[in-house]
């Protein structure tokens, strides 16, 4: 097995239509157990009065988004895992169900919205999640077809190392996707809180 493990990622092509199956599937997997749970939430429960007051908050024109120190690490950690288990075998296992754990985390949020406040908080649950799930996702299926395609590298040279063919798993390429990547969640949590919330408190308005 080469040693050089650092070095060019390869052919990133090749592996990423499998990797992003897995993830695919399982975060559509995620998304449908999520707005499972979320019909789980009575109208007494306090994720309901959560939503009812964010609601109320926002159509009074304050900024009901939380400061950016909660902000960029909430926008981060989905992408950083993704990121991180790209260097160990196990990553294998943790990215699919770390994109289970996305979907269903978004899922659960937008299905609990609307259930809590009813077909006129469609466009308040889209002004709320959408702009960040457009810009975020992309950027966490990339780290994780990157990652799961490395991890599995990994777990081959690991598992079966007379029939690894050797090569170099990591490389410019393959972090400088990740710096981009981890660089759009960051600037997306400044705009949510600068720009986007104007939106969010324009749509609280029409419930």
């Amino acid at each position: 097995m080469n040693k050089r493990v650092f070095g060019r990622f390869g052919r990133f092509g090749a592996s990423g239509p499998a990797a992003l199956a897995v993830c695919a599937i399982l975060f559509s997997g995620g998304a449908i157990a999520g707005v499972f749970f979320s019909r789980c939430v009575g109208g007494a429960d306090p994720a309901a009065a959560y939503v009812r007051g964010l609601a109320e908050t926002a159509a009074s024109g304050e900024n009901v988004l939380p400061g950016l120190g909660v902000l960029i690490p909430g926008e981060l950690v989905f992408p950083a895992l993704a990121f991180a288990f790209g260097f160990s075998a196990l990553g294998t296992a943790l990215v699919p169900l770390l994109s289970a754990a996305r979907g269903l985390a978004l899922a659960f949020s937008v299905s609990l919205v609307v259930r809590v406040l009813g077909k006129e908080g469609v466009a308040f649950a889209l002004a709320l999640f959408a702009p960040d799930a457009l810009a975020s996702l992309p950027c966490f299926f990339i780290l994780s077809v990157q990652s799961l395609g490395a991890s599995s590298r990994l777990f081959s040279a690991a598992s079966r190392p007379e029939q690894f063919p050797g090569g170099k798993v990591f490389g410019r390429c393959y972090f400088g996707r990740a710096a981009v990547c981890l660089f759009v969640p960051s600037l997306l949590a400044v705009c949510d809180k600068y720009l986007l919330f104007h939106l969010v408190c324009a749509a609280a308005r029409h419930i």
